[in-house]
């Protein structure tokens, strides 16, 4: 009996001097978060959901105390709280964005898009601007997030679930053709008004310069003639006397 006892005893002093030697430690994986993003229907006939792409952008921090930090470089100094702070936020980022992308994913035929395995920190997510759908407002995401509990006080969230504000995009304009009207073609008003026709017989058109007409030089024929009669009458009276 004794001697199974000193056995024993010799077998855990072994396996302490093992463990410390080796460093046996058991290792905890770190939770890791996923953000699932929802598109909603515009309803129109040329927004299509499917195959969104979403880009997702590292921004900031989370420390171990829950408190969200956003990297010094886009000027922001508290994470914001209200719509109105946080759209001002993305305003910022996205004007001093810089590198590639963490992840990305595409949008399926419902218009959802995963985003999974995502460490923690702060995230700007935007939509592909080319996309067949619209216009879609970049999120700002923290992972992990603290909500209230209840008992034990606040415990962290690591899957989130948003909607981006959506918007249909606007028409494109026509190109113009080719071909260019003349201004007076497609305003008639342009057109000017045609001149009135001269009076030829009375002159009523205004006045009138070096006017040609043969009834002013049939006058002057008649008035010279008359002259001429008067005269050679005279004189042939006072031949006669």
């Amino acid at each position: 009996m004794k001697r199974m006892m000193n056995t024993l005893l010799s077998m855990l002093i072994c396996t302490v001097l093992f463990s410390t030697c080796f460093g046996a430690t058991t290792v905890c994986a770190a939770p890791s978060g996923k953000i699932e993003i929802q598109l909603k229907d515009l309803n129109t006939a040329h927004s299509n959901k499917t195959g969104v792409t979403f880009k997702l952008y590292r921004v900031g921090t989370v420390l171990d105390s829950g408190e969200p930090v956003i990297d010094p470089v886009y000027g922001i100094t508290e994470y914001p709280v209200t719509a109105d702070e946080t759209e001002q936020a993305v305003k910022k980022i996205k004007a001093a964005l810089t590198g590639s992308a963490q992840a990305s994913a595409a949008t399926d035929a419902s218009g959802k898009a995963v985003l999974s395995g995502v460490a923690d920190g702060i995230y700007y997510i935007a939509a592909d601007e080319s996309n067949g759908y619209g216009i879609v407002e970049p999120l700002l995401v923290q992972i992990p997030y603290s909500v209230e509990g209840t008992g034990e006080g606040n415990h962290l969230v690591w899957e989130v679930s948003a909607e981006p504000k959506a918007s249909e995009r606007p028409p494109k304009p026509e190109k113009p053709s080719g071909h260019k009207k003349h201004p007076s073609s497609d305003h008639p008003d342009n057109v000017p008004a045609s001149l009135p026709e001269a009076d030829t017989t009375t002159g009523i058109n205004g006045p009138r310069t070096g006017d040609n007409s043969p009834l002013a030089g049939y006058a002057i024929m008649i008035v010279s003639a008359s002259l001429l009669i008067i005269w050679l009458a005279g004189r042939m009276k006072k031949l006669r006397e």
